[in-house]
């Protein structure tokens, strides 16, 4: 089982965005940590919040400790978000992990692990 498992909702409009998201992950120095990229059915216009959050409840079979949804607008920019991520769960075992994120021009980016 890993750490921690990244949900990437998947917007048909925006694959520019996606890869740097993707980019972002596999430039993590652990590979504790699953990706699982989830289409919302067959929209070619994507859905807004209500209907997006609630298509994550038809991913399944998630083997890690800890999901966190990392939107395909949204990108990890410290390359050892998981290595510390671990550090701190492993220490600490808390049921939920709360994130503070950077709002700027390109979404939100997680720089802070609150446990």
């Amino acid at each position: 089982m890993k750490t921690i498992a990244f949900i990437t909702r998947v917007h048909p409009k925006r694959p520019g965005m996606l890869e740097v998201c993707i980019d972002s992950v596999k430039a993590q120095t652990s590979d504790d940590y699953i990706h699982i990229l989830h289409k919302d059915d067959k929209t070619k216009n994507g859905y807004g919040m209500f209907l997006a959050n609630q298509s994550l409840a038809k991913v399944s079979s998630i083997n890690a400790r800890y999901v966190m949804a990392l939107d395909d607008d949204d990108m990890l920019i410290d390359p050892n978000f998981v290595k510390t991520f671990k550090e701190i769960v492993n220490k600490d075992n808390p049921e939920i992990v709360f994130f503070k994120g950077n709002i700027i021009d390109r979404g939100i980016y997680q720089n802070r692990i609150l446990g």
